[in-house]
């Protein structure tokens, strides 16, 4: 669901990568295992990066805004167990990965960590 060598390899060219190497052990560790798959048809999975760059806050984001007007949000939520990624409020609002992410959507070079407190929320959430 989220890919590591996207944020790896961008972290690697930022001056602060030193500071927060060591964080990328469990990133690593969590982001290649069984529990980071999702069902989901090949055509939304491939298609997705475009838009997400990889980030599942923001297929999320965009998930939330097909379903939650056809009233089935909380179904899909539960269904696929993805309530780690959702705030518990009245609407079922979806997690950001870091303050702002969702403020870059359609701006492709800006979806990935700009600074390294966004780099950091990432590799914490």
């Amino acid at each position: 669901m989220n890919s590591f060598i996207t944020t790896f390899n961008h972290s690697k060219t930022l001056t602060y990568y030193s500071h927060i190497k060591h964080k990328f052990e469990k990133f690593a560790t969590d982001t290649h295992c069984i529990g980071n798959f999702i069902v989901l048809p090949h055509w939304m999975n491939t298609g997705r990066y475009t838009f997400s760059q990889d980030y599942w806050d923001v297929t999320m984001y965009s998930l939330f805004h097909f379903f939650k007007p056809l009233g089935c949000w909380k179904q899909f939520v539960e269904r696929y167990f993805l309530q780690p990624y959702v705030n518990h409020d009245e609407k079922w609002t979806v997690s950001e990965f870091w303050e702002g992410h969702f403020d870059s959507i359609g701006n492709y070079n800006q979806l990935k960590p700009q600074n390294e407190q966004e780099l950091s929320e990432f590799l914490l959430n």
